[in-house]
Order: C-alpha cells, then sequence, then structure tokens
C-alpha cells in the first residue's frame, strides 16, 4: 500500500516559460493525493477534487495537471496589513533573486550558476544499463524522455521524491538464519508507468532515465514518518533562520503606525500634482525615527509584545507609508527620462522624436540667450540679468530637539533674487501668517527690488525664471511690468528656461543657505535673516528685505480692468506657451509676447480696453491683505505647546507669541497655499489637463489674487 502526502502547491513565473512549485504543509494526518482542479483561497490554492494518481498515464503525459499556470509570482504569499496607496519604496520580489534563480533552475534540471560563480550543466538522462533484465528493450528512448522530462518539470524536492515512491515498491527482506544484523532490511522494486502499463527495470536504468543517484532514493524513503500514518516530512533545508524569527504582530504595525503619523507632513514642494509623497522635516531618517520610536514606546509603555524592531520598524514604513525626507526641485526633465528609456527612434515614433528635438533646441537656446543677456549686462552699465526662484519652505523653529519633529512649526519663506551682473543676491522673506507664496508675494518683492534697480540707474532690465505658472507666469506679475516700466519709462524682458532644464544661478543660493543652517539652531523670525545673512562668508554677502503685510500688494483690480485674453488681432493669447513677454514704458502700454525665441515676430497686447484708459504713472497698487493671513488648528496648538513647555527659549518667545496673537485659526481644508502646475507637467504637454484642474480651482472666467492662467 503507498501512502500519499497531502500537500498544497502553487506556481510562480520565474522566467519566461518556467513554474516553480511552492509547497506548504497544510495537515499531515490528511492523506489526500494530488489534485487537479484548485481554488484559491487566502493567496494559496486548495485542491477540493481528486487528482490523477502518479501511477496513472494522464500524471506522465500531462503534467499540466500538477501546475496552476494562472498563478503570477508572489501571488500565494500572505500580506498583512499592506496600505493599498503608493508606498515608499516597492515591496521586494524574492522569487527574481539571482541565488532563487539558480535555485529553481537547478531543481528544474537546467543549466544554472552555483552561488561559487560556477557554470553547472542541468541534469541528463544517462545511457541505459545493459543488465539481465534487458531493460533497454523494454522502453523506447521517447519514452525514457518523456518520464525524465516530466521528472524534473515537478521543481519541488517533494514532489520529485514522491514520484520516485510511487514508482517503485519497498517490501521487508527474507529472515535468513545466521544474519542477525543483515545490513539489508528492505527490498526494492522500481517500475514506470508507460501506457497504462506498470513496466519494471532495475535499479540502474531507473536511476539513468530520471539523471539522478543512490541518495535521492534514500532522500525519498528517509522522510516518510510512519508515526504520522506515513505522511510526508518536509524538506527543511535552507528554512532555518539565525537566532530565530521575531513575530510580525498587528499590534506593532498599529504602533509604528501611530507613530509615523505624529510627524507633520509637508506635500512636494514643486511635483504635488504628480506625485502622492509627503515629506518630513529636513533630519529625520528611517534610522532616526526607530530610535524615537523606541524612546517613545518606553514613555508610553508600550508592551514589549507590540514594540516592533529597528528592522521591523524600517520595513512597516516602507510599505505602508508614502514619504520622504526632504522636498526636491526636479532637476531631471520628465521628456528627457522618458527618451532614454527608449531603444531606438522606431519605438518613440515621429511626433515625438520631433517634440524632443525641439524641447532640447529650445534649453540650448534658452541658455544662449541668457548668457548673451550677462555678456550684454557686462558691456553696458544700464542693462540689469538677474533670475529670481522661491525656495521651499523654512521652518520656525528650527531644532534638533526630537520633541519638534512630532510638532507643526511655523513656514518662513524666502523669495531669491540674483544679479547675474552684480553677482549679488537679495532675499524677501515673510512667514505664512503674512502672506502665501502666490503671485502677490512674487510681484511684490520684484517691484521693490526693480524700484530698487531703477534708482541705480538700470533702464533694460532682462528676468530669467521657471515657468512655475502661480508665481512666475501669470497675469498679476505682468500687469506690475506694465505698471513699473511706464511709470518710470524703463524695459523690462522676461524670458523662462525650458520647462525640466530650469537650473539657474539663483539656485546656489538656496544650495548655500541650506547647507550652513542645516545643524543650526533657529527659534525666531530674525534668527532666520541672521543666518541668511551670514551664510555666505565672502563679501558681498546676501542682502535680506523684510516683508510686512504693507509690503505685499495686489494688482486684482488692475487687472479686472484691462484685456489679458487676446492679442490686438483678436486672436486668443496661449500664455503656457509663452518664452518671453516685453514691456517698454516708451512705447506705451503695449505688451510683446514671443512663442519661439528664434522668431522675429512678436504677439502684441494691449492691455487697455476701448473707452476705459487707466494712467499707470499714478496707479497705485492696493495692499493684499487688510489682516494677516490665518494659521491651521493644529498650527496654533503646536506653536502655543512648544512655547509653554518652554521648548523654544523664553528670550525667544516673543516673535512667536506675537504672530499667534495676531492671527486666527481655522481649519486645514480652508487653508491652500496655491500651487499650480509644475514644469514637467508643462513640459509633457499636459496643457488640457492642468487647464480643468485650474478651472477645478478657481472656477472657469474667474481671476482670483493667484493669477492662474487658462488657455
Amino acid at each position: 500500500m503507498f501512502w500519499l502526502v497531502g500537500l498544497i502547491y502553487s506556481a510562480e513565473v520565474v522566467v519566461p516559460g518556467v513554474y516553480v512549485l511552492s509547497e506548504s504543509i497544510v495537515n499531515e494526518d490528511n492523506q489526500t493525493p494530488f489534485t487537479s482542479s484548485a481554488k484559491r483561497q487566502q493567496g494559496v490554492i486548495l485542491y477540493s477534487e481528486p487528482a490523477p494518481h502518479p501511477q496513472d498515464s494522464n500524471f506522465l503525459t500531462n503534467p499540466g495537471l500538477l501546475i496552476d499556470t494562472q498563478f503570477t509570482a508572489g501571488e500565494h504569499r500572505e500580506k498583512v496589513s499592506v496600505s493599498t496607496s503608493p508606498v515608499r519604496k516597492r515591496p521586494r520580489n524574492e522569487v527574481l533573486w539571482k541565488r532563487n534563480v539558480n535555485k529553481t533552475l537547478k531543481n528544474l534540471g537546467q543549466p544554472y550558476t552555483s552561488c561559487k560563480g560556477k557554470e553547472c550543466e542541468g541534469a541528463k538522462m544517462r545511457d541505459p544499463c545493459a543488465c539481465r533484465m534487458d531493460c533497454v528493450h523494454k522502453i523506447t528512448e521517447e519514452e525514457r524522455h518523456q518520464i525524465h522530462n516530466i521528472f524534473w518539470q515537478l521543481g519541488v524536492h517533494t514532489r520529485q521524491w514522491e514520484f520516485i515512491r510511487v514508482n517503485s515498491l519497498c517490501t521487508p527482506t527474507k529472515h535468513q538464519p545466521g544474519k542477525v544484523n543483515a545490513v539489508r532490511k528492505v527490498s526494492r522494486t522500481y517500475f514506470f508507468n508507460v501506457k497504462g502499463n506498470n513496466i519494471v527495470v532495475c535499479k540502474q536504468m531507473f536511476m539513468r532515465t530520471l539523471g539522478i543517484c543512490d541518495s535521492w532514493i534514500d532522500s525519498a524513503y528517509n522522510h516518510i514518518n510512519p508515526e504520522k500514518g506515513f505522511t510526508l516530512s518536509p524538506d527543511k533545508r535552507g528554512g532555518q533562520k539565525k537566532g530565530g524569527m521575531v513575530t510580525l504582530t498587528l499590534e506593532k504595525i498599529d504602533s509604528v503606525r501611530d507613530h509615523v503619523n505624529k510627524f507633520p507632513r509637508i506635500p512636494s514642494h514643486y511635483c504635488r500634482k504628480r506625485t502622492k509623497r509627503e515629506y518630513l522635516q529636513k533630519g529625520l531618517s528611517i534610522s532616526k525615527m526607530s530610535r524615537l520610536y523606541a524612546q517613545w514606546a518606553e514613555e508610553i509603555e508600550l508592551p514589549k509584545s507590540s514594540i516592533a524592531s529597528q528592522r521591523q520598524y524600517r520595513d512597516i514604513v516602507n510599505k505602508n507609508f508614502n514619504i520622504g525626507f526632504y522636498m526636491p526641485k526636479k532637476d531631471q526633465c520628465s521628456l528627457c527620462s522618458i527618451m532614454r528609456n527608449i531603444n531606438n527612434s522606431d519605438q518613440a515614433g515621429e511626433d515625438r522624436m520631433a517634440k524632443w528635438t525641439t524641447h532640447l533646441n529650445n534649453k540650448k537656446r534658452a541658455r544662449q540667450l541668457k548668457e548673451k543677456d550677462k555678456a550684454d549686462g557686462i558691456k553696458d552699465k544700464t542693462i540689469a540679468v538677474c533670475s529670481f526662484d522661491l525656495q521651499k519652505q523654512l521652518p520656525c523653529p528650527k531644532s534638533e530637539n526630537s520633541v519638534l519633529y512630532y510638532r507643526n512649526k511655523l513656514n518662513i519663506f524666502n523669495f531669491t533674487i540674483f544679479n547675474m551682473v552684480e553677482r549679488v543676491g537679495d532675499c524677501y522673506l515673510w512667514h505664512e501668517g503674512i502672506g502665501k507664496k502666490g503671485s502677490n508675494e512674487i510681484s511684490s518683492s520684484l517691484l521693490n527690488f526693480l524700484e530698487c534697480l531703477v534708482k541705480k540707474g538700470y533702464r533694460d532690465i532682462r528676468l530669467w525664471s521657471d515657468n512655475c505658472a502661480g508665481q512666475n507666469k501669470n497675469r498679476f506679475l505682468f500687469a506690475m511690468y506694465e505698471y513699473i516700466a511706464i511709470k518710470y519709462s524703463i524695459k523690462i524682458t522676461h524670458r523662462y528656461l525650458e520647462p525640466g532644464h530650469t537650473q539657474m544661478e539663483v539656485d546656489s543660493i538656496h544650495a548655500r543657505i541650506e547647507k550652513e543652517t542645516e545643524k543650526m539652531e533657529i527659534f525666531d523670525f530674525n534668527g532666520w535673516v541672521e543666518a541668511i545673512e551670514e551664510a555666505k562668508q565672502a563679501f558681498p554677502k546676501y542682502r535680506v528685505k523684510q516683508m510686512d503685510k504693507n509690503c505685499i500688494f495686489t494688482f486684482k483690480s488692475l487687472v479686472a480692468k484691462q484685456n489679458w485674453d487676446v492679442d490686438t488681432n483678436k486672436v486668443r493669447i496661449q500664455w503656457k506657451k509663452v518664452k518671453e513677454v516685453t514691456v517698454n514704458g516708451n512705447e506705451g502700454n503695449l505688451v510683446k509676447i514671443k512663442y519661439d525665441f528664434d522668431s522675429d515676430q512678436y504677439v502684441t497686447l494691449c492691455p487697455n480696453k476701448k473707452g476705459h484708459p487707466i494712467n499707470l504713472k499714478s496707479y497705485v497698487p492696493p495692499v493684499a491683505y487688510e489682516s494677516n493671513i490665518p494659521l491651521s488648528q493644529n498650527t496654533v496648538k503646536d506653536l502655543t505647546w512648544l512655547c509653554d513647555n518652554l521648548h523654544v527659549p523664553v528670550h525667544k518667545q516673543a516673535f512667536i507669541r506675537s504672530v499667534l496673537a495676531h492671527v486666527n485659526p481655522v481649519t486645514e481644508d480652508s487653508i491652500s497655499d496655491m500651487e499650480f502646475d509644475s514644469d514637467e507637467e508643462l513640459c509633457l504637454g499636459n496643457l488640457e489637463e492642468a487647464k480643468d484642474n485650474s478651472n477645478r480651482q478657481l472656477g472657469k472666467g474667474v481671476v482670483n489674487d493667484n493669477g492662474d492662467l487658462s488657455d
């Protein structure tokens, strides 16, 4: 009588055309043999119907009965509490590890590479024997090859052992008088099932056909457990883990989630429409968070069974959260990255290749023009050439104190302008209780800077920036250019770098500020002012202008009385394609636009409406905000807590206390800093999507304080 082992099998795709069988023992007392019909339940295959016996001809002629080829890689693994949202890192796929692939190839009898790098041959069927049983004439070579292939296609030692057992018969040896301790206690008969008939063969023929040795047969019978009804003992090789396994429980996962959720998140500075990743403040890391987690667990007296190890903490964060530890400005162009991933021009297509060629030419042309502007500025002292950008938020207070990582802080905004001729940087600072980071703040900072240049005698001012619509490419900013150009009879030219390639000289100022303040403790607004002023050791140092609500103006009332939609030929302006905007105060109330740097023709726009002229020389822009900007309830609560518990020194609390005294706390949903489309979205041409997003935010046809431009 033969005892078959009850197993659960699932197939995983390792490489194309290769399927790996992985098993898990269900019940050693369950004697249900192989099955052909499978049900999926909790990531494994449960077999419910009787399968053909391994001695059946179907077992030899239809190996597909043993393999569920529809089961994909890793599907059988149990996943515990994994978030459905995007995660920090991709999950590891152990099936595709080199050592596991080589192990699989070895088990399938195919050529493989050993762990020492040696190239090993696969299993081969050897020549038939020449025994007195005349085995060579009992089975043809074709039948032998078929049996050999079926044996190795099983791919798992436990199934191959069972194949050996069900194709052999083990009987006790007869008692021989005079031999008390006989070496042989059993006698085995070997056979193959060919077309429904059991063909008895010798042991050598059996091993040569399968391509195995004696140890395979011994292992097949040594893994039978007679004490448990002759059930199969699993193959335990490679299953031991050093130091034992540490169980990952739901309590540990919940405790890590609770701890990570205590850290305030900040959305991506430049690419929030392209990613759901959120960022923690600079200075944190997974290792540091795990140490803080251990301290936190000790403080709240968390049971030891609910505390995750450092490795478990890292795995839980990577699998359940999509967080980063800094807010990078995207320096890689998405279009160029896509083209680098395409093998040849046929895959790219003619349209995309033409678009990419134009994109690269625009990048090159923009940089050539910027260098030409710098050369003109050096020759002509009335020409100023500047680049500007808004730095990411600066936290206040800033400290290495672990408590601050769990608290919301006041954001400081730094708008920086770099004069590429004088090699001087000007920084305009304000906090979120005074202003946002939209067109009002950018226009007001530039207005102050341009007035300073006019006082120095500059008459031709050339500006360079990226394509951020809400800050650098909007009607309110252009209305400000028109206002100051006519008021002081100067010429202003604003050019935009190619999206995805917007690296500028002003970026070096932001990099230096971040580097110099990385280890500093800053507790108030003046602390940031001093830190920025001292960030550059050599002269001239950075000049800092502290903005207040009386310095932030709005040009909404001016734009509402003007025409910024169509040019003088009644053609709608395509603002997102604009490469250059020029306003010359000596030419009257006209705005000239270019869609291509190489074009000699301008699109002319006359903002003044017929019958409603505006005297810009006497126009006074109103203040943007009558009162302070409200802060979120969580920010007010955390700042108050930090001051009350002396995490901010007493002599440094005056600034935060004064901010809290003049703001009204509101919910998070009612606060918006009005971020707009990233350069990468404009580069890829998602204009309609960007327009739809803008209309949903602002209402189609409505001009708001941030000056979004809908095509």
